[in-house]
């Protein structure tokens, strides 16, 4: 059926296998070459079980209507993380997470005033320096720890503080 290279993530499946995997309680897709298992997903989802079993989603490619939904930081966050069991053969992601602090290139994703060919008499290149470094910092210290504190319940980390300081 599946390669097996020790983890669930590490499971190698095709399309074929994956396409067999398109009704309630037995639901895959497959999102930028990664295969996710939304099978208990589908009754939690707030956009209602009928947009996950559609035709066009289930057991296929929902690349394309995932990302006119969903930014892709949603992937990243660890609830969703393990609803992924593994990739596609033969094939690598194309869609890659943003650097700490980088501005999304998505439509209307930022501020007016921090795309490319903006002109403010406000907004200058010293507001898009700060805005920059702001981003980093929560990129890589904040957002981090607010995700440990969020799946363990516990106060905000001390090292955050400390950097906030």
């Amino acid at each position: 059926m599946s390669q097996q290279t020790g983890d669930s993530k590490g499971n190698v499946y095709t399309r074929e296998q994956v396409a067999a995997h398109n009704k309630k309680g037995d639901l895959w897709v497959i999102i930028d070459s990664k295969v996710y298992d939304l099978s208990r997903f589908a009754n939690i989802k707030t956009g209602g079980l009928n947009v996950i079993i559609d035709e066009e989603v289930a057991g296929q490619d929902a690349t394309k209507i995932f990302y006119s939904l969903h930014r892709h930081e949603v992937l990243t966050k660890p609830g969703y993380m393990r609803l992924q069991i593994g990739t596609l053969k033969d094939e690598q992601p194309t869609i890659l997470a943003l650097q700490p602090g980088a501005l999304s290139s998505v439509p209307y994703a930022e501020p007016t005033w921090l795309t490319a060919g903006y002109f403010s008499p406000y907004f200058n290149e010293s507001h898009k320096a700060l805005q920059r470094a702001m981003r980093k910092f929560v990129d890589e210290i904040i957002y981090p720890d607010a995700q440990a504190r969020e799946e363990d319940g516990k106060r905000i980390s001390q090292s955050v503080v400390d950097a906030m300081a």
